[in-house]
């Protein structure tokens, strides 16, 4: 098995507390990342807009791209009041949305962290993005990001267990900050 660099079995388990089991398919995936080509469309104005709310931030279509085509992500966290750590997690990308799930649920502690204070740091290949972390619940983001989850990460162990049902809840959109 290829584990990411620096970890081990001396590191809490908070640290890698999110993070599916790391395979050979997963750093073959990481190389052949730098060459997938990501399609993001514009916007046209949402229904919200129309209806005179305020349309739904977005990333930009090149950070959104970044987003589709990489396999893991460092999302930093913060309790409220509390010092910020980072956990790698994996990311997906449908259409204009980028979501995250934990695969240890509701309770892990970037989950709880991020839904208790929404400000997050994405860390991305040398890249820093400011988002919101958003609970995603519902059906549909639900099963936006499981379909995302298993077309992205197909055959790789870590994707069975991102699937399972006491982990779903634990959904969240990423939006711009």
């Amino acid at each position: 098995m290829v584990v990411p660099l620096g970890w081990n079995d001396r590191q809490n388990d908070e640290q890698r507390d999110d993070h599916p089991t790391t395979t050979a398919a997963a750093t073959a995936a990481t190389t052949a990342a730098t060459t997938r080509r990501a399609v993001a469309t514009v916007s046209s104005p949402s229904d919200r807009a129309e209806m005179g709310y305020a349309a739904r931030m977005r990333f930009e279509p090149g950070d959104l791209a970044l987003l589709a085509e990489t396999v893991e992500i460092e999302i930093e966290t913060a309790a409220p009041g509390g010092s910020s750590h980072r956990t790698i997690v994996w990311v997906v990308v449908d259409g204009e949305d980028a979501f995250v799930r934990s695969v240890r649920g509701t309770g892990a502690r970037w989950y709880r962290e991020a839904v208790a204070n929404p400000v997050v740091t994405i860390h991305i290949a040398d890249r820093i993005l400011s988002a919101r972390a958003v609970t995603a619940a519902d059906p549909v983001s639900v099963r936006r990001t499981s379909d995302a989850l298993a077309h992205k990460y197909p055959g790789d162990p870590g994707t069975p267990p991102m699937l399972r049902p006491e982990v779903l809840d634990a959904t969240l959109r990423l939006t711009p900050s």
